[in-house]
């Protein structure tokens, strides 16, 4: 399906980047015939309209301002993924420095000098 025949069938949001690829290439092309296409024009503003709209008039959009403050929630679970990740990050330092101190300990067993 071509990004003509998708934006006829009343696809509003594109988030692929095979779309926008040709979309800039048709853009750039001097040989393009959009101008031509009302029904292709039509549903290109009908797309962009829609998209503004749902920008403008989205739940997260009406309340940032400039007095607007992020607050982070701290669940039972969040609190619980973070001291599984820093706790697995502690024992793999741990892990590679008792790895470090053998390797030491058996050169110099050996009589060698690392």
């Amino acid at each position: 399906m071509t990004w003509k025949e998708t934006v006829a069938a009343g696809t509003t949001n594109f988030d692929c980047v095979e779309f926008k690829e040709e979309w800039s290439a048709y853009l750039t092309e001097t040989s393009n015939d959009l101008g031509g296409d009302a029904k292709i024009l039509n549903r290109l503003r009908d797309a962009v309209h829609h998209t503004l709209y749902v920008l403008a008039n989205s739940n997260r959009m009406n309340a940032v301002n400039t007095s607007a403050k992020m607050v982070e929630v701290n669940n039972w679970w969040r609190i619980c993924y973070k001291a599984a990740f820093y706790g697995g990050m502690a024992l793999a330092c741990l892990g590679l420095l008792g790895y470090v101190i053998r390797l030491i300990h058996t050169n110099r067993k050996d009589g060698k000098r690392a």
